[in-house]
C-alpha cells in the first residue's frame, strides 16, 4: 500500500469537487440575480404605472406614456440624432411637461447622478416647457428645473420678440405709407 497522504486520485477527486461546487455556487447565484431583477424591474414597472395616479392627482392630464423624443449630437463632426424615451407627457394650466417616474432609495433623489443626468437630457430633447421627476415612494411630483439651460431660452425668445417688433413695425409703416 502507498503511505503518500495525497494520491494523484486523490487530488483529482479534490479538484473535481472543486469544479463542481464552483459551478453549483456561480449557478445559484446566476438563479438569485436573475430572481432579484425580475423582481425590481415588475416593482418598477407597477410604480411606474402609480406614477400615473400621482400625476393626475396632482392635477395633471397624462397625454401619452414611453414617449419617444431625439436629441442632436455631433460627435467628431459626425451628426448622430439618438432617442430617449420617458415615461410620460402630461398637461397642465396650458404647460406641457415630460415626466419620468422613479422608485427605490436613490433614485428618485435629484442629486443621484443618474437621475440628474437623464431628467437632464430630457430637458433637452424634448420641446416641453418643463421636466418632471415622480418619487414613487413618497407620492411626490417635483418640477425640476435646469437654470444653465435658461439664458440661451431666453436669448431665443428675446430675438424673436424683436423679430416680430420690426416685422410690426414695418408691417405699420407699409400700411402708413400706403394710406396716405
Amino acid at each position: 500500500m502507498d503511505q503518500r497522504p495525497w494520491t494523484e486520485a486523490t487530488i483529482v477527486a479534490i479538484l473535481a469537487g472543486a469544479v463542481v461546487g464552483g459551478l453549483a455556487v456561480w449557478t445559484i447565484a446566476r438563479f438569485i440575480r436573475r430572481i432579484r431583477l425580475k423582481y425590481r424591474t415588475g416593482r418598477a414597472r407597477r410604480m411606474e404605472l402609480r406614477a400615473a395616479g400621482m400625476l393626475e392627482a396632482a392635477g395633471y392630464t397624462v397625454i401619452d406614456t414611453q414617449v419617444a423624443g431625439q436629441t442632436h449630437v455631433v460627435l467628431n463632426g459626425t451628426s448622430l440624432h439618438v432617442e430617449v424615451r420617458a415615461d410620460y407627457l402630461v398637461t397642465r394650466a396650458g404647460r406641457t411637461f415630460v415626466a419620468e417616474a422613479k422608485s427605490g432609495a436613490r433614485a428618485p433623489d435629484v442629486t443621484n447622478r443618474a437621475t440628474r443626468r437623464q431628467l437632464l437630457e430630457y430637458a433637452i430633447a424634448y420641446d416641453t416647457d418643463g421636466v418632471l421627476l415622480v418619487d414613487t415612494e413618497s407620492g411626490t411630483v417635483y418640477e425640476v428645473e435646469f437654470p444653465a439651460l435658461r439664458p440661451a431660452e431666453r436669448a431665443h425668445r428675446f430675438w424673436w420678440g424683436v423679430g416680430v417688433g420690426v416685422a410690426v413695425t414695418l408691417a405699420g409703416a407699409a400700411l402708413a405709407f400706403a394710406v396716405r
